[in-house]
């Protein structure tokens, strides 16, 4: 007896799992997940190619020089909006323009959740196969025919069903002025570079890095390059994007370099010198500058948390403001020098403040107020550091580089 006829019902099985409409399946389980991969790998190709056009499109874009017939003539994709007319005479417009797939998101996500799929599942299944989550959006706004701001931000992470935060986002300014919220955070970093900023935080919503990029309309051109060269090819790739640092490594490095070269300069014999105090007058509109002279200090200790940190209390006596409204200051100041300040990599961490105070009575200072400097809050008034203070012209105080909602 040979094996087919004993065993007539397994022979049938085997013939019908090695036929050729057997194959015929097994080859489409094969393929149709490789077509479906490349139909949506290219697709989302074709998509970051799109916005990479339009981001090198606004990297020829001049603040103050461009006009609105040349941004709709050099970047049609562009939308405009309604013309709008301030009470003060300025017209403003402003023109934006959306590459995204998160409809395609929310319609698969909503079959997904409804057919009781996690949410997690499907979106790493979604993953695997290239198709991700991308939402990119650029914005130009137009003061009296002319670009007066350039934003742009990336995002790569869905909440449904939106996405939270942004992976990248980069914006140009003039002058950074927030009347309605005083005391803005003005880091060491940003003393030393206050034409071109980047700084990386974790993102509280989408925990995740997202890194902010903003440059003033008169920054080196080549910073300002570096910060429309955005790779967006992992969107299409095997892995897809794991970092801001990944998508734009040449920001990344000049962010390195203003680090170092902000150590090097706080632990210099010339820690604050006056083209930090220039760069505070002609960029931060809300600081007023004070010429204080020493009365007297003594010692103290603060406790933040359980830990103490000693530090010295010190008595000045108003000379003159230097900058700022006359009148709305106190003939005396009793103000704090602190011992340790944020660290420039890490902010969240302390180094030794570098920085040597005066403190004898009769040592004249320049006080800078309204917003909370990492360092050189206080420093020696010194002819060249008052005569900076005094003849740098401030940038343009334009409405739309106001912080929307504490934002900065």
């Amino acid at each position: 007896m040979n094996f087919q006829s004993a065993f007539p019902l397994t022979t049938r099985l085997l013939r019908a799992l090695s036929g050729s409409v057997a194959r015929r399946v097994y080859l489409g389980i094969l393929v149709l997940p490789l077509l479906l991969t490349v139909v949506v790998r290219v697709r989302c190709m074709f998509m970051t190619h799109k916005f990479s056009a339009i981001l090198s499109g606004l990297e020829r874009v001049r603040v103050d020089q461009t006009s609105e017939e040349e941004l709709r003539r050099s970047l049609p994709e562009f939308r405009g909006g309604q013309p709008f007319k301030w009470p003060d005479g300025t017209v403003q417009d402003s023109y934006w323009v959306t590459v995204s797939d998160d409809a395609d998101w929310m319609w698969v996500l909503q079959r997904a959740t409804s057919a009781g799929i996690p949410y997690n599942w499907a979106v790493s299944v979604a993953d695997g196969l290239g198709y991700r989550f991308m939402h990119l959006q650029a914005g130009v706004l137009i003061r009296n025919g002319k670009v007066s701001r350039i934003t742009y931000q990336v995002a790569n992470f869905p909440v449904f069903p939106r996405q939270a935060g942004d992976i990248i986002r980069g914006e140009s300014f003039h002058a950074i002025w927030a009347p309605r919220r005083r005391g803005i955070s003005v880091s060491s970093v940003e003393d030393e570079s206050p034409q071109f900023q980047v700084w990386s935080y974790m993102d509280p919503i989408a925990s995740d890095e997202t890194t902010h990029i903003r440059w003033s309309s008169d920054a080196p051109s080549n910073l300002v390059a570096d910060a429309f060269r955005i790779d967006l090819s992992c969107f299409w790739g095997l892995h897809g994007c794991s970092s801001a640092h990944q998508m734009a490594p040449q920001v990344w490095q000049d962010e390195k370099i203003i680090q170092t070269a902000t150590l090097n300069r706080l632990h210099s014999r010339n820690p604050c010198p006056d083209r930090v105090l220039e760069g505070r007058v002609k960029y931060l509109l809300d600081v007023d500058v004070l010429l204080l002279e020493v009365e007297s200090s003594h010692e103290t200790t603060v406790d933040e948390e359980g830990d103490h940190y000693p530090e010295t209390d010190v008595s000045y006596k108003l000379i003159r403001v230097v900058r700022g409204h006359a009148g709305g200051y106190p003939n005396r100041f009793t103000l704090r020098l602190r011992l340790l300040i944020p660290a420039v990599a890490n902010p969240t961490s302390r180094m030794s403040n570098p920085v040597p105070y005066s403190i004898l009575p009769g040592d004249r200072v320049l006080y800078f107020t309204n917003d909370r400097f990492y360092s050189c809050r206080i420093v020696p008034a010194t002819p060249s550091a008052v005569a900076a203070v005094e003849v740098t012209v401030p940038a343009q105080k334009l409405r739309e580089d106001e912080p929307v909602l504490g934002i900065q």
